[in-house]
């Protein structure tokens, strides 16, 4: 969950929920809301769940620990999900309000620093942000290596709500992916 408080500590309610990890929060420059990135379940498989870039909604449910994307329901015969059952009429009305993210990345990239750019990077670039992916363990296929970069997210206006698109930023930190070996890696603070 994200929480907020009053200035002097004061006043703690809960902003939103069903967050599992989200590392990375930016408020956006122009409409002041927040944002934030969030490292998704393990267990669920190598592409399960996706992990998702969005805007914190006051009262929001981001779905964990149910669901992921738009409303994709776990798979609660695995892992430690099976002491979630039995799911109840309360989980499933969380799960139905899901909004689906403004943007969905591969699974176990472990996104961590979230950061909106500005008019120095031109009219192309200056709306969206970048995003820092540290990388993860949790795959089966050794070959297939994910995270150690940075994305940036494409949005067309400072107004706009839905990612555009994802492309790589900066990349090339990976310098063995059978042997799982890096020169780079992002880590979990920015400034």
């Amino acid at each position: 969950m994200i929480k907020e408080y009053n200035e002097d500590g004061t006043g703690g309610r809960i902003f939103a929920s069903g967050i599992r990890n989200a590392v990375g929060m930016a408020m956006h420059p122009v409409t002041n809301r927040m944002w934030a990135n969030n490292n998704g379940s393990d267990q669920q498989g190598n592409e399960t769940p996706p992990e998702w870039i969005d805007i914190v909604r006051d009262n929001g449910f981001y779905g964990h620990p149910f669901a992921y994307g738009g409303g994709e329901w776990f798979n609660f015969n695995l892992g430690t999900y099976q002491s979630l059952l039995p799911i109840t009429a309360i989980d499933s009305a969380k799960v139905a309000s899901l909004v689906h993210p403004a943007a969905l990345i591969r699974a176990h990239s472990a996104p961590m620093a979230l950061q909106f750019l500005n008019p120095q990077f031109g009219t192309t670039m200056q709306n969206g942000f970048i995003s820092a992916m540290r990388g993860s363990w949790n795959t089966t296929n050794p070959r297939d290596f994910r995270g150690y970069k940075v994305i940036y997210g494409h949005l067309s206006s400072a107004q706009d709500t839905t990612v555009d698109y994802i492309a790589d930023f900066c990349s090339g930190f990976i310098t063995d992916t059978v042997n799982r070996t890096f020169w780079g890696q992002t880590c979990r603070y920015s400034h």
